[in-house]
């Protein structure tokens, strides 16, 4: 007779139970929650332990990275309002020199007369 736990206890072939059906039933819903209780203690300690070791370390140097990238971002932008200042001044300056040039040569003009 080969014995297997069906619904009610352990039964054989035969459909003999054993008389620790309230027994085990009692144990069971127990045993259950005692169980679910230190599978979520010890699923929780480990995702914890696994954060603290992959996850944590990383989140600073992701907000450095984010902060960077943002203060990159803007300089890149200074840096073009600069550039188009720069530009703007160094038309000014050949404008300058030229009038500046121009001028001389009148002042000369007038001298030499």
């Amino acid at each position: 007779m080969t014995l297997k736990r069906g619904v009610r206890g352990w039964s054989g072939e035969l459909g003999i139970t054993t008389n620790l059906d309230p027994l085990y039933m009692y144990l069971h819903e127990h045993m259950q929650t005692i169980l679910q209780d230190d599978v979520r203690e010890v699923v929780g300690s480990t995702l914890d332990a696994l954060y603290a070791s992959t996850t944590a370390p990383f989140l600073e140097i992701t907000r450095d990275y984010t902060e960077l990238m943002r203060v990159n971002m803007e300089l890149r932008v200074r840096l073009r309002q600069l550039e188009r200042e720069c530009q703007e001044m160094r038309e000014d300056a050949v404008y300058l020199s030229q009038l500046l040039v121009r001028k001389d040569r009148n002042i000369q003009a007038l001298l030499n007369k």
